[in-house]
This record gives C-alpha cells, sequence and structure tokens, in this order.
C-alpha cells in the first residue's frame, strides 16, 4: 500500500477540496505519481449564482518521464515533503481548471 499525502485547504475557494499524492511502483523500477482533486468547488457564474461542481480528477505521471511539465513538477515537489506553502493550492488550481473544461454554466441561455 502506498503512502498517501493528503493536503486539506484552509478557507477561502479550496477548502472543500482534498489532494491526494502517492507513488506506485509498476513494472519494476518505474514510478507512477498520481494526484487526486476530490470535493466540491463553488463556481460563480456570469449571472453572479453560485453552483457546486463537484471534482473527482486524476493526473497521472511516470517517475521516468517527467520533464518541464508543471504538473508532474508540482506533484513530486508535493510528495517528496519539499512543498512550498504555494505548491499544494496551485497544482489544485491546474486541475479545476481541467475539471472545468467539460462544465458549462447552467444559467448560460443559448438562443437556437
Amino acid at each position: 500500500m502506498p503512502h498517501v499525502e493528503v493536503n486539506k485547504f484552509g478557507p477561502g475557494r479550496y477548502e472543500s477540496l482534498v489532494l491526494k499524492t502517492w507513488i506506485s511502483k509498476h513494472d519494476g523500477s518505474n514510478k507512477r505519481i498520481t494526484g487526486r482533486l476530490e470535493g466540491t468547488y463553488t463556481v460563480y457564474c456570469g449571472e453572479g449564482n453560485e453552483h457546486d461542481f463537484e471534482v473527482k480528477e486524476d493526473i497521472v505521471y511516470w517517475a521516468s518521464e517527467t520533464g518541464p511539465d508543471t504538473d508532474a513538477l508540482l506533484l513530486f515537489e508535493i510528495h517528496n515533503l519539499l512543498t512550498t506553502v504555494d505548491a499544494p493550492y496551485e497544482l489544485a488550481g491546474r486541475i479545476v481548471n481541467y475539471a472545468l473544461e467539460d462544465w458549462s454554466d447552467p444559467c448560460e441561455v443559448t438562443e437556437l
């Protein structure tokens, strides 16, 4: 069972979210690092209304393939306890943005 790092956020826009990271070995020595963001994120739409958006999003990287990708670097930084205060927040924001790509504003009326 891999060790799981759990980041809970204080008051603010991510307070209902939890970021978990873990490393698991696959194919011998090749390690896979996973980040999972779960919880509720509040979206404020153009009409000024609040909408709760359920987030359950994973990002996965192989240790042998890390490069200049910001998500992968943040994941390794968080999991290896070299965490700066901003790293979990920055990664959570990036994952929320990925999750919101498929979200549509229910208050937005489209004319046919």
